[in-house]
């Protein structure tokens, strides 16, 4: 079970760029004197902003409902007017598309998946029709949860994806930090552990960076699921903590349910029943309060094992009822889980049995002092009762068992036809996979006949390393180098937009620039302000509104061996030379070689006197992004610096070994997550 978002966060959100979209703010005033101006306003679109200023502020999710169907009955009613100007059409459209919005939400936390979609979607539709981009974010967010739930990761994370572009392209920070949440539950789920952990890190620091509590409890809770499904207990218990504290300090009660239902799940995982009992006791009775059914079934799902593990069978067949109440009204499961509860209810009814049968033994006893006779017939009444007793138990049993033994024979027949389904499918898959990747290898072995050859480089470089390491077969980065009209070499070292097959294709794009600009130009800033013009003439035409924004990071220098000079022009990546143990940093252009708001800027060039045994690196930002170490964290530029300085005593091939030997300890059993590339040239 993932942690989902509170009830009145998600509402608030979403009204609260519902409001931004229509122009309007919260000005303080209460829902009492909204309800006022309520009564004596007699204009449409003054109710219609009276009644969502209301879903914003009301904590009642009842009356949350009445607001936002207000705003549909009005709105609606609006809309079949025929009079009515284009500028009152589009604003009734969007109440309408917020009140929808804001029904799915309600309807979702229900447990009403299909009546919630329902409203989704028909938000979607009036969303899209307005170009409420703010709002199209949120509602492809949850509609992404929906379909998490509902076990269809591919169309989740369809729809989480759309969330974050619109997001990051707004701007929004806070969208941004939710969507990154909801981004590493479903990896999460996917068993993808590392990834879940980093976009909930990514997450949590955007969500202290616009101070949201609540977000950074919700990434805490789900960090710990993920060490959970590790069976990382204690650091799952340690970030389940964590998230209560936060919780507790905004008084959030139910990410304080959560935290506890979470906290007693990890204590049941580890045994420690009492711990379990008491914690998930405490956030059922807060879900309870709350009345939100997904959150009643997970606190059940996980206290009726508690109280059978310790004995407690009559809770525990109580607790188990309400979990599949709870469960058929949010999944719609038709599927009775009959089998365990006849075991349940078996083991309550035994241990009822034989607590009944101590009582009568026990009185017994006493009754013997007085009355043999009687005491014999009690004995006798006693015996032929637990015969009964025992044959009913025995005869349920068998019903169970035979009526479990008839599923097993079902489930076996579906495996089996199952299986042979399953191995048809995997054949095609390998016979497409194998496909792909020898198309991709082939677009590997092109690729590599645009980089600078190893002729080239050893034609024109005295010494040097090439530290290039893809993040998939194909790469964004590339290096290529070429001899200018004026006999100098020039080298470039680039970062093209993307990586992996998109990655390769700009860099194909970029290198075929960089070769006609040096048809006409010898330094190394006019290459530079040639590529970036014939990129961008390029890209006009790629279907975007403004024409594509992609293009490269990259620095371009110039040698000349023989005069001991280095020309440099860089756009947005540094180079650096290292020169008796210090290090000299010619800092690039803050603009990329592609469409950039002050694109008419031109790139600046930079000469500098090289002496014997300088060495220079050029490199993209892929090494010092990289995750890793014992805490995940990104290298940093500070530390690849002292790594650079650390070299200078060394040989070059030396100098390779140590780079090559760092980033893989770096990176350990985390995923690579950008290309990289790192030159090394001594003079």
């Amino acid at each position: 079970m993932l942690y989902l978002p509170p009830m009145n966060y998600v509402l608030h959100i979403s009204t609260f760029l519902f409001c931004l979209c229509l122009g309007y703010q919260l000005h303080g005033q209460t829902p009492k004197q909204l309800r006022n101006e309520l009564k004596t306003t007699k204009q449409d679109t003054t109710r219609c902003r009276i009644l969502m200023q209301l879903t914003e502020l009301e904590d009642d999710d009842k009356r949350n409902e009445e607001c936002s169907w207000g705003v549909v009955r009005i709105a609606e009613k609006q809309l079949k007017k025929t009079n009515n100007s284009t500028e009152e059409m589009r604003i009734y459209e969007r109440y309408l598309s917020g009140a929808y919005m804001n029904l799915g939400f309600i309807h979702k936390y229900r447990g009403d998946i299909k009546t919630s979609l329902d409203f989704y979607f028909k938000s979607l539709k009036l969303k899209e029709k307005l170009n409420d981009r703010s709002g199209l974010g949120l509602l492809h967010n949850n509609i992404g949860i929906i379909y998490r739930q509902q076990k269809d990761p591919e169309s989740a994370l369809k729809h989480f994806q759309k969330s974050y572009k619109i997001f990051k392209e707004t701007g929004e920070t806070k969208g941004m930090a939710y969507i990154l949440n909801s981004i590493g539950t479903l990896h999460t789920q996917l068993e993808n552990y590392e990834k879940g952990i980093y976009n909930h890190i990514e997450s949590m620091k955007l969500s202290r960076k616009i101070n949201d509590l609540s977000l950074v409890a919700m990434n805490y809770i789900n960090i710990g699921f993920a060490y959970e499904k590790q069976q990382k207990l204690p650091e799952a218990i340690s970030n389940y903590q964590k998230s209560k504290e936060i919780s507790d300090s905004i008084n959030d009660k139910l990410s304080i349910a959560f935290a506890h239902n979470f906290m007693g799940s990890a204590y049941l995982g580890q045994k420690r029943y009492k711990e379990a009992k008491e914690h998930l006791e405490i956030s059922l009775k807060l879900a309870q309060e709350l009345g939100f059914p997904e959150n009643i079934r997970g606190a059940a799902s996980k206290l009726y094992p508690v109280y059978e593990a310790i004995g407690d069978y009559k809770r525990a067949y109580q607790t188990y009822e309400l979990y599949t109440k709870m469960n058929d009204s949010i999944m719609n499961n038709e599927v009775k889980t009959e089998a365990v509860k006849q075991q349940l209810k078996y083991d309550y009814e035994k241990k009822t049995a034989a607590d009944s049968i101590k009582s009568v033994e026990e009185r017994k006893v006493v009754d013997a002092q007085f009355k043999k006779e009687q005491t014999q017939r009690y004995a006798l009444y006693i015996g032929l009762s637990l015969v009964i007793t025992f044959s009913f138990f025995l005869y349920n049993r068998f019903r169970v068992i035979n009526r479990q033994k008839k599923i097993i024979e079902i489930k076996e027949r579906e495996t089996h036809e199952q299986n042979a389904l399953i191995f048809q499918q995997k054949q095609i898959i390998e016979e497409r996979h194998k496909e792909i990747t020898d198309s991709i290898n082939y677009a590997e072995r092109i690729q590599r006949s645009f980089l600078a050859s190893k002729e080239l480089l050893d034609r024109f470089l005295p010494e040097y390393f090439i530290f290039f390491k893809p993040k998939d077969v194909v790469s964004g980065d590339f290096y290529w180098g070429s001899e200018l009209k004026n006999g100098k070499f020039a080298l470039v070292t680039a970062d093209s937009t993307g990586h992996g097959v998109p990655g390769a294709i700009m860099s194909l794009l970029n290198i075929t620039s960089l070769e006609k600009a040096i048809e006409y130009h010898v330094q190394p800033n006019e290459i530079l302000d040639y590529t970036r013009t014939s990129i961008i003439n390029r890209l006009k035409g790629d279907g975007s509104t403004e024409g594509g924004k992609d293009g490269m990071d990259c620095s371009i220098c110039v040698f000349d061996f023989e005069q001991l000079t280095l020309q440099v022009a860089a756009a947005n990546n540094p180079v650096w030379i290292v020169r008796q143990g210090e290090l000299i940093e010619i800092s690039p252009d803050k603009m990329p070689v592609g469409r950039y708001h002050n694109q008419q800027t031109p790139f600046t060039m930079k000469e500098i006197k090289l002496q014997k045994n300088d060495f220079v690196y050029t490199m993209t930002d892929g090494f010092q992004d990289q995750f890793g170490g014992e805490k995940a964290k990104k290298y940093k530029t500070k530390n690849l610096r002292n790594l650079i300085l650390s070299l200078s005593s060394l040989s070059i091939e030396e100098q390779f070994s140590q780079v090559e030997h760092s980033y893989n300890t770096w990176i350990g059993d985390l995923e690579q997550n950008d290309d990289v590339c790192l030159i090394g040239i001594q003079v």
